[in-house]
């Protein structure tokens, strides 16, 4: 029962980044990020992967590392917790 509810989860996860990824094919990208670490969510707002996955809690799916970005004002910016909540401006 455990291991159909991890192989659910994880199912749903993936269908989950699949669908949003699908969903903005054409988002326009900064050129510094390459397209497979380039995860769409909306229009103004991006995923960027910077690790591959690895194994997870116990119950939960494979976690990967990366940031947010957002569009503000027709450009990029990277949206960085460690910066105190602060925009920080990509090319």
């Amino acid at each position: 029962m455990k291991k159909v509810l991890g192989f659910v989860l994880i199912g749903s996860a993936l269908w989950l980044v699949l669908s949003l990824a699908l969903a903005h094919p054409d988002a326009e990208r900064p050129g510094a990020i390459s397209a497979d670490a380039w995860i769409p969510l909306s229009p103004d707002a991006d995923f960027v992967v910077t690790g591959g996955a690895r194994s997870g809690k116990a119950g939960m799916g494979p976690t990967v590392n990366g940031y947010l970005m957002a569009r503000r004002d027709g450009r990029w910016v990277r949206l960085d917790p460690e910066t105190g909540g602060h925009l920080v401006a990509t090319n």
